[in-house]
């Protein structure tokens, strides 16, 4: 190992650094790739190769963990728009189940009122055939 590879690998790690507010992935892939061209044997070169690959995974994560309360937040509003949804269906059904009953309601109503009819046209024709009686014997 020398100076110049641990510079390298230290300017690489300075600027892949999940906390440096500087970050610049691109740099710092530059600053390993010239680590491994230089010194393509040294034990930092090896080291600056996989720290490239976890710095990509670990910007993959942050990428992912911006996203995520966003898709929270989207599920979270599908559940109450769902919620409203199934209250909404309950009051639909709690108005169908009225509409039936008054329904029943008001075909007794009238199956009553058929019966009432048919009594009174059988008084009626009896009131009919009296007078008919009445009218024919003197």
């Amino acid at each position: 190992m020398t100076q110049t590879d641990v510079v390298l690998f230290q300017k690489g790690l300075i600027q892949g650094h999940p906390e440096n507010p500087e970050r610049d992935l691109t740099k710092a892939e530059d600053q390993f790739k010239g680590l491994m061209e230089i010194y393509p044997g040294s034990t930092l070169s090896i080291a600056g190769e996989i720290l490239i690959h976890a710095f990509k995974e670990i910007e993959s994560l942050s990428d992912r963990e911006e996203i995520l309360p966003c898709a929270y937040e989207e599920i979270e509003s599908l559940g109450d728009k769902i919620e409203e949804k199934k209250y909404s269906e309950y009051l639909y059904r709690e108005k169908i189940n009225r509409q039936d009953l008054r329904i029943k309601a008001l075909s007794k109503e009238i199956e009553d009122l058929k019966q009432q009819m048919e009594y009174f046209k059988v008084i009626d024709i009896n009131m009919d055939q009296k007078k008919q009686k009445e009218i024919t014997e003197p």
